[in-house]
């Protein structure tokens, strides 16, 4: 589907910018991720709760925080290197999400359509804030063009960005000790013709 699956640097954020982000969620309310909220078979999905597929802490920062342009800046960067050459419009509102024990986020993909709407989820950025010394499991896995899921390793550097087109599956494994920080957001843009 794409010849590029995703686009990745290696802890381009500085550690100052990581607890900077850090300190930042301390400012946020969190709550329990929630699935659904899309339309699958032409059905539309109330988001709820599942554990079984989500157990994480989620909040949501200012649409005018400062952590959007920092997002856009990654997206719109490997939109072009990688070729993927998607329209795109804006971010939506970054997530902030914390994975302590026994959280994790089965695979799954970000592709939010909805009937009602012209615009979908294009690219997914997420930020590794967490130095990989301070928790276990917890890694990140995204889907092959076979199908099967692959841990990338140089993704639990702290500071290391990935950009990937919002349809392709991933997930995060259960994190075994410690607590996970990261940042996620979706850069929206037109549906695909």
């Amino acid at each position: 589907m794409f010849e590029t699956r995703y686009w990745v640097w290696d802890s381009i954020l500085s550690e100052e910018l990581c607890d900077s982000i850090i300190l930042e969620s301390d400012k946020l309310l969190f709550g329990e991720g929630q699935i659904g909220g899309n339309v699958i078979n032409g059905q539309n999905l109330i988001a709820h709760q599942d554990n079984k597929i989500r157990n994480t802490n989620i909040s949501f920062f200012d649409p005018h925080h400062w952590i959007h342009g920092i997002c856009l800046h990654y997206a719109t960067t490997a939109n072009f290197n990688a070729k993927w050459n998607f329209e795109l419009s804006y971010p939506q509102n970054v997530q902030y999400a914390k994975y302590f024990p026994d959280q994790h986020y089965a695979p799954h993909s970000d592709d939010l359509i909805r009937k009602d709407c012209n615009e979908m989820r294009k690219l997914s950025v997420a930020i590794q804030l967490s130095n990989p010394n301070d928790y276990e499991g917890g890694d990140f896995i995204i889907e092959n063009d076979i199908g099967e899921y692959e841990l990338l390793q140089n993704f639990r550097k702290r500071g290391s960005v990935i950009v990937f087109p919002s349809v392709i599956k991933h997930g995060i494994l259960p994190v075994v000790r410690g607590v996970r920080h990261s940042v996620v957001c979706w850069v929206v843009g037109p549906k695909f013709r």
